[in-house]
């Protein structure tokens, strides 16, 4: 469940809309070349883009590190309760 929760937040739309906004940012900083904060934008989408990413991949990274601690949690399961078929 908390690994499908990661998975809807970290979806596709997410990334479109992370997308543009880095590219809109881009595009402003482009329009405003002449302008003193043509600079500030530029760096905010350089900067924002590698950190939005990494954002991306650790939260992909902890869905599926929940998706295994599931899966090992439901195997232990299993083998504690054969353990104890015998008594």
């Amino acid at each position: 469940m908390s690994a499908q929760m990661a998975d809807a937040i970290n979806s596709q739309a997410m990334h479109a809309q992370i997308n543009q906004a880095v590219t809109d940012t881009d595009t402003a900083a482009d329009l405003l070349s002449s302008w003193s904060i043509h600079a500030e934008l530029d760096e905010l989408a350089n900067t924002w883009r590698p950190a939005l990413k990494g954002l991306q991949d650790r939260m992909s990274a902890g869905a599926d590190a929940l998706r295994g601690c599931a899966t090992t949690h439901e195997w232990d399961d299993t083998l504690l309760g054969r353990d104890f078929e015998g008594l």
